[in-house]
């Protein structure tokens, strides 16, 4: 309880550090051009009230009665994950969404999302849904530490949809394999760009490839034999799971990894926009910030409950398999989809892959459990879900 509590407090000092460097800069730069331009301005004022907020003088009004109060102790608390709130995990990751001015009626607020969910959709170029309007992530909060401290470099192979984490200055060590360095993924500003039509029947998802590696450390477990298959569950398992670009940028002829990001001010844009458009965010902010702009990724470190299927032949087969336990958990144990999270971690050196099924509570929900002790039962509903599947497609069955 005391770690988790320490976590929470180090968490919100970190915010309240970056709003208050961000004010301290931004004073600096209104100091010497006289005025500050509307982005920054706009950044100044939130991180304005985000301070207040944390002080306690900036209080909700009337309209922002819905949600959490976050300047009451234990609304924070709650918000944050440590306390029970409607949901045990809210997120610890927040995207603030700006409305324009000229939306009638609508105001400022926030998405809270869990690290591993905000690694996939709090990235630039992803559309976010809300509220009846369209966001796209803009500017990123990073931590002041991880400024001090070298962004960790992955070795990414694309063919074997693998990462490791490895030396900025060695040399690769699998053929085809490129490296990419990585932010930790962090609170970010949503910028509006759009009223959500009627019209509109699909909604954008941006495609990301994200990859996951075990930090060979957990709290114990137990091993099994399933016939000629090793399956280890482990408790508190330690993953860091790395977005390493947009799934379409990785296919192109010359694969482009990452994400552009100005690590200095945090700004992006979107890795599908124009090469016209890429080259006047890199020039701008290399002038504005004084530092050249490079592609980087994101991670997150996660710590679940996992049941790990080792050295599987594929990444076809670890998945498949994987997913049909979880469908025969399904109809075993009355739980949803997604209580139960899959992950297929593969090698830059060799074909071999480990499929995970990991429990995405905080803690665990003992699903795990209840599928092992009733491992039988599980496989029969698995064998039935896969041999009667009305579609019977040859590959990405949509049933």
């Amino acid at each position: 309880m005391g770690d988790d509590l320490d976590a929470v407090v180090a968490r919100l000092r970190r915010r309240l550090t970056w709003a208050m460097d961000q004010i301290k800069r931004l004073n600096a730069l209104r100091e010497e051009q006289g005025v500050l331009d509307r982005e920054d301005d706009m950044l100044f004022r939130r991180c304005d009230r985000l301070v207040g907020r944390l002080k306690g003088t900036d209080r909700r009004t009337r309209r922002e009665a819905e949600g959490y109060d976050d300047v009451n102790t234990f609304g924070v608390l709650a918000a944050e994950g440590f306390l029970p709130g409607y949901e045990l995990e809210v997120g610890s990751i927040l995207g603030r969404a700006e409305i324009p001015f000229w939306q009638a009626g609508a105001m400022d607020f926030v998405l809270p999302r869990p690290p591993s969910v905000a690694l996939r959709e709090y990235v630039p170029g992803n559309l976010i849904y809300a509220n009846g309007n369209r966001f796209v992530a803009r500017r990123f909060h990073r931590d002041v530490d991880e400024r001090r401290a070298e962004m960790p470099t992955f070795e990414v192979s694309i063919e074997r949809q693998a990462v490791k984490e490895a030396n900025p200055l060695a040399v690769s060590s699998a053929l085809g394999a490129t490296a990419v360095q990585a932010i930790a993924v962090c609170d970010v500003d949503l910028m509006h760009t759009s009223h959500i039509s009627d019209d509109e029947v699909l909604r954008f998802q941006l495609g990301v490839a994200v990859h996951g590696l075990e930090r060979d450390q957990h709290s114990g477990g137990r091993a099994y034999r399933w016939g000629e298959q090793a399956i280890h569950h482990l408790r508190g398992e330690h993953l860091r799971l790395v977005n390493v670009g947009a799934s379409s940028a990785l296919t192109r002829q010359q694969p482009m990894l990452g994400y552009p990001v100005c690590t200095v001010c945090g700004q992006s844009v979107s890795p599908l926009s124009s090469q016209a458009q890429l080259m006047q965010f890199a020039e701008s902010h290399s002038d504005r910030c004084g530092q050249a702009v490079t592609p980087v990724g994101f991670y997150a470190d996660v710590v679940a409950d996992a049941l790990v299927l080792r050295a599987c032949a594929d990444h076809t087969t670890a998945y498949n398999v994987v997913e049909e336990l979880r469908m025969g958990a399904v109809q075993v144990l009355n739980m949803h989809l997604d209580d139960l999270q899959i992950l297929v971690i593969g090698h830059v050196d060799r074909d071999e892959v480990d499929g995970l099924l990991w429990d995405p509570m905080p803690g665990g929900s003992g699903l795990l459990d209840q599928m092992l002790d009733r491992f039988a039962e599980v496989m029969t509903a698995a064998r039935a879900v896969v041999e009667n599947c009305p579609a019977a497609c040859a590959a990405a069955c949509i049933d």
